[in-house]
C-alpha cells in the first residue's frame, strides 16, 4: 500500500507517510484508518507527509476526497516545492478547507508539527 498510517506516540499524532503511486481507493482507505485511530486513541492531530508521492488520482476524485475529510481532525500536509504531485496535493488542501476541514499545507515537517501543536 502506498500510504502507511500509524500513531506516532512520541509526538502524540497520527502520521501518514505517502509514497509512489497513490490511487483513490488508497486515499479513502487511509482516511478510514485515520478516523478509526482517532476514535481509538483520542488523537485528532494528523501529519501527512507527501514529498515521496509520485502520482495522485484525478482532480475529480481528489475533489471528492477533499470533501470527505472530517472537520474534527486537524490535518497538516507536508508538500515539497517541485514534487511531482505538488499541485494536486495543494488542490486537496484547498478543497478540504473550502468544505470546512481544518487543513493546512507546509513545506517542512517542523512547521507542520508546530501548527499541529498550537
Amino acid at each position: 500500500m502506498p500510504e502507511k498510517v500509524f500513531v506516532n506516540e512520541e509526538l502524540g499524532i497520527i502520521e501518514v507517510q505517502s509514497y509512489g503511486l497513490v490511487r483513490n481507493d488508497d486515499l479513502l482507505r487511509s482516511l478510514e484508518q485515520i478516523d478509526a485511530l482517532a476514535k481509538e486513541t483520542g488523537i485528532n492531530k494528523i501529519l501527512v507527509c507527501t514529498p515521496k508521492t509520485e502520482q495522485l488520482p484525478s482532480f475529480l476524485e481528489l475533489d471528492d476526497f477533499g470533501g470527505a475529510i472530517p472537520p474534527h481532525l486537524k490535518v497538516a500536509v507536508v508538500v515539497a516545492v517541485g514534487q511531482p504531485t505538488e499541485h494536486k496535493a495543494m488542490f486537496v488542501v484547498n478543497v478540504a478547507k473550502l468544505k470546512g476541514a481544518r487543513v493546512e499545507s507546509f513545506v517542512s515537517r517542523q512547521h507542520a508539527l508546530a501548527w499541529l501543536n498550537k
